[in-house]
């Protein structure tokens, strides 16, 4: 085999071997580009899966604390009557759950003005609904999609006294 190559190579005229070697090189870098390129996209691929994943674990874990509690559910209800501070009771029960507050800041004392730079819209809503059915009452909310599929939450919160 090697016999018959050298011989096709010693029949070329130097510039065809020129060229030949520059083809080749061409090949090369070609199939090398088509396999990096490949593993990539695959490697892309398999981080979006793995974070849409953690995403629906979030939302399951989430959904499982909130279905877990009884319709009137005393201890949390209990706590925001008696009076305990609101900023502290919604980053307690929102760090619960996985959110992160970019902002708390009373207004009043009955009233909280809060914000979330990246919230997943599942896990927020839950949440929302959940602080209303403890008697607490949205007067503002803005829902801002990001570019990597999760929410900016901004919204004013106040209690609701009996």
């Amino acid at each position: 085999m090697m016999d018959r190559w050298k011989l096709y190579w010693a029949g070329r005229s130097p510039r065809e071997q020129r060229l030949l070697v520059v083809a080749g090189a061409l090949a090369a870098l070609i199939l090398i580009w088509l396999m990096i390129g490949s593993a990539m996209t695959w490697t892309q691929q398999m981080q979006s899966a793995s974070r849409e994943a953690v995403e629906r674990e979030g939302r399951v874990i989430a959904k499982a604390k909130l279905l877990a509690r009884p319709a009137g559910a005393a201890g949390a209800s209990a706590e925001i009557g008696n009076g305990a501070a609101l900023d502290q009771y919604l980053a307690q029960s929102a760090s619960e759950l996985g959110l992160s507050l970019s902002r708390n800041e009373p207004r009043g004392a009955d009233g909280v003005s809060i914000a979330m730079s990246q919230a997943k819209a599942q896990v927020v809503t839950l949440w929302l609904a959940e602080l209303e059915r403890q008697g607490m009452v949205l007067d503002n909310l803005t829902l801002t999609p990001q570019t990597d599929g999760t929410l900016g939450v901004t919204a004013d919160l106040r209690r609701v006294t009996p």
